[in-house]
């Protein structure tokens, strides 16, 4: 099993937003079944509190990453980066980072949210952080 960092309980006050975004990544890039119990399964937790699929895992030390040690290791980016993957989205007067995707295949000088708005611009004091490195899958 891959040990996260920081243990999930560290964060699980910010839970909601990042498991709302987990279930629509489930079923948009990942092709899980849109019910209930088959979404459910993207956040189903191990008794140790880690997230049993590994891509959610990765998701989540990204997460902590970016509240607990200030994004050490993700570059901070003040404009659109061109390098493909996922970042977090630090949006001015919000306390939580939003999960976005840039791919400047797809969309030029522009990053996608999981809620499926675009967006070509960082206003000041907004930046990303990442790209998020892609977990490895090892067996548990």
């Amino acid at each position: 099993m891959v040990k996260a960092k920081y243990p999930a309980e560290l964060l699980d006050h910010k839970r909601d937003g990042f498991e709302a975004s987990i279930k629509r990544i489930a079923v948009e890039r990942y092709g899980y079944p849109d019910e209930k119990h088959m979404v459910e399964q993207a956040v189903l937790r191990l008794p140790k509190g880690d997230y049993a699929a590994s891509w959610v895992r990765g998701a989540w030390d990204g997460f902590n990453i970016a509240h607990e040690d200030g994004g050490h290791g993700l570059d901070k980016h003040k404009s659109i980066p061109v390098e493909r993957g996922l970042y977090w989205y630090f949006e001015k007067g919000k306390s939580e980072p939003r999960p976005v995707m840039v791919d400047p295949t797809r969309w030029v000088n522009k990053f996608k949210s999981f809620n499926g708005s675009e967006q070509s611009w960082l206003a000041d004091g907004e930046y990303l952080l990442g790209p998020q490195p892609v977990p490895s899958d090892q067996p548990e």
